[in-house]
């Protein structure tokens, strides 16, 4: 499994474990909910910026075989066979991903609202805070 992987299923397991808690337990998460929106919020940021990255890391990968192509030749013949890069993460599983994690939080908001633990302008404020994914600095290439 990718880190982006683990971060997202991570935070799917907590939002999960908040979500089965008994009401007088639940109620005491409250005041950590902003920290776990921010959180769901970064897991979607690193999602989103999976496929630049990797981008990234292959166009660095190739310069460098280019730059260096005896490297390269010495690296093909190694008793490794040598195979071309390929993302951990595909656009759909990301996408499905991000589904899975937006429906936990939506859950969850939905419950503490539906006991009245939050009042409607808090759940928006929360999910405007998980929703509200900041854009990832572009790596400058050589």
């Amino acid at each position: 499994m990718s880190y982006s992987e683990d971060i997202v299923e991570l935070i799917e397991k907590q939002l999960l474990s908040f979500e089965s808690l008994p009401t007088f337990q639940l109620v005491t998460h409250i005041p950590n909910l902003e920290f776990w929106m921010l959180e769901v919020s970064y897991s979607f940021s690193v999602l989103n910026g999976y496929q630049e990255r990797f981008d990234n890391m292959v166009h660095r990968a190739s310069q460098e075989a280019i730059r260096y192509p005896h490297e390269t030749t010495a690296r093909e013949s190694h008793e490794h066979k040598y195979n071309s890069l390929k993302p951990a993460i595909t656009t759909e599983r990301a996408n499905g991903m991000r589904k899975r994690l937006a429906a936990k939080t939506k859950t969850l908001l939905n419950r503490l609202l539906r006991e009245s633990l939050i009042s409607i302008e808090m759940s928006d404020e929360l999910l405007r805070i998980a929703t509200e994914v900041p854009r990832p600095n572009p790596v400058d290439r050589p």
